[in-house]
């Protein structure tokens, strides 16, 4: 899913595909609609690369130049220095780069991926051979496959980037869950303990009732006991005054 890529705004979203194709009135197209899929978006930009003009693909390779200075023009730079490697960095890259420049008047270009050094060099002196329009068919075909790797390694960094940030939405989520589970839990625990509280205490008054119902018994039965000795015995002897 592209959801990263959806949610940037159109500014953002066109200096992102200005780094696959460096031609303004591409990213614009590209970036008006919302894309689902990673295949979406390669499809979308294939098609509206399809659609420009040779002044627009004249503009995007003047941009490829790897010039200027800010962190999107420092990317389109490692795009194009990692893609053209086996152009630059030899004499004899240098000597046909400049050859090329003077004959057609934009830079050489070729999709690089798996060829060599030798391989590009003898493609770029094959390709001196053409007259402009056949130059122009070429460049427009190998800019086209450029174009369609870079929006495959865009798409994939975003949907990484949505995925990874989809994973920790789920953890806060499943932290949040615990969090609630565990607080259930010590509700349920202390509403547990409560009851239990009254009962101890109501157990508690239960036996002092108790205590107190046998100290009275207790205290009835001796009663009645002294009672019932004092009856044996009777009342005391008097003296009669007779005898006295």
């Amino acid at each position: 899913m592209l959801d990263r890529f959806n949610t940037l705004a159109t500014e953002a979203a066109e200096e992102a595909l200005l780094a696959c194709c460096a031609a303004p009135a591409w990213a614009s197209r590209v970036a008006a609609p919302a894309v689902s899929h990673r295949g979406d978006l390669v499809v979308a930009g294939v098609s509206a690369f399809d659609e420009l003009g040779w002044a627009d693909l004249r503009q995007a390779l003047a941009r490829m130049r790897a010039s200027g200075t800010g962190p999107p023009r420092r990317r389109r730079g490692r795009l194009v220095r990692r893609e053209q490697a086996g152009v630059q960095g030899s004499g004899r890259a240098d000597e046909v780069n400049e050859a090329y420049e003077r004959r057609f008047g934009h830079l050489f270009l070729i999709f690089a991926s798996g060829k060599s050094a030798d391989e590009i060099l003898v493609a770029a002196r094959g390709r001196m051979r053409n007259d402009e329009d056949t130059e122009r068919t070429v460049v427009r075909g190998e800019l086209r496959k450029i174009v369609e790797l870079r929006l495959e390694r865009l798409a994939e960094a975003h949907e990484r980037s949505g995925a990874e940030r989809r994973g920790r939405e789920q953890d806060a989520q499943r932290s949040g869950a615990e969090r609630r589970a565990a607080n259930r839990m010590h509700s349920v625990r202390s509403g547990a303990e409560g009851p239990r509280t009254g009962c101890t205490a109501s157990a508690r008054a239960g036996a002092a009732a108790k205590r107190r119902r046998r100290h009275e018994r207790s205290g009835a039965e001796r009663r009645g006991r002294e009672q019932v000795a004092q009856l044996r015995l009777g009342p005391a002897p008097q003296r009669s005054e007779a005898t006295a």
